[in-house]
């Protein structure tokens, strides 16, 4: 079963992630109906063959094996199997994001803390799969369980698939450690431990959270206009 995951309670969207819970859920709805369709048999209702699934399952033992000590071989995995996913990620991991987020105070104050660090113990939803076929990294709404792994983008009513995440770039930090820039507001970080790649701390931001105070934090509320 695919299950949906929107982000932390306590983020706000910024940028193109704006209103994607809705979609999201729409969107799930149309992967579940479809995959209904198809488990019945080879071929559909009006006697086409079944398309390929997008995610399909597999068997998840006890312990999943590395998948490669070169991280950027191990991203593409991570991003694709839910139980490397499940076995790879540090317990816990680390949330970073602008502290006035959860608490009422202004971007930019220097009487209060920039980020806010939390630990946390669920698997981390990431929403950047490997596209194989086209050697990119695409977002996906969807995330994985243990027993799922990702194929190839959903079917759409597009012509064309999924544009590649243009501001997606692997980041080397050190010989233990790399970040994964989604886009402009979203880093992964993964650390190297002893038997392989970790996943290590999701952060999130946005131009507001890097302000000046006070006066280029003023201006930018004032161009960002009330939040929803």
């Amino acid at each position: 079963m695919i299950c949906l995951q929107g982000r932390s309670p306590r983020s706000k969207p910024v940028g193109r992630w704006r209103g994607l819970r809705l979609v999201s859920a729409l969107a799930a709805l149309c992967v579940l109906g479809s995959a209904g369709s198809a488990v019945g048999g080879s071929v559909s209702d009006e006697g086409a063959p079944a398309q390929a699934p997008s995610v399909v399952t597999e068997p998840v033992g006890q312990s999943v094996a590395c998948p490669s000590a070169d991280f950027k071989e191990f991203l593409k995995a991570f991003a694709n199997r839910g139980a490397v996913q499940s076995a790879y990620s540090l317990w816990p991991y680390k949330a970073k994001f602008p502290y006035y987020w959860e608490h009422n105070t202004q971007p930019g104050d220097p009487k209060f803390p920039r980020w806010q660090v939390e630990e946390r113990g669920d698997v981390p939803g990431i929403k950047y799969r490997y596209d194989a076929t086209r050697d990119v990294y695409v977002y996906d709404t969807e995330v994985l369980a243990a027993s799922e792994r990702w194929m190839k983008p959903r079917d759409t009513q597009r012509k064309r698939p999924p544009a590649p995440l243009a501001a997606f770039k692997i980041k080397r930090v050190s010989a233990t450690r790399y970040d994964v820039v989604v886009d402009a507001g979203v880093t992964d970080s993964y650390e190297k431990k002893s038997d392989c790649w970790y996943f290590a701390q999701h952060w999130e931001s946005e131009p507001l959270a890097l302000c000046k105070w006070p006066d280029e934090c003023r201006k930018l509320r004032e161009y960002e206009g009330p939040s929803n």
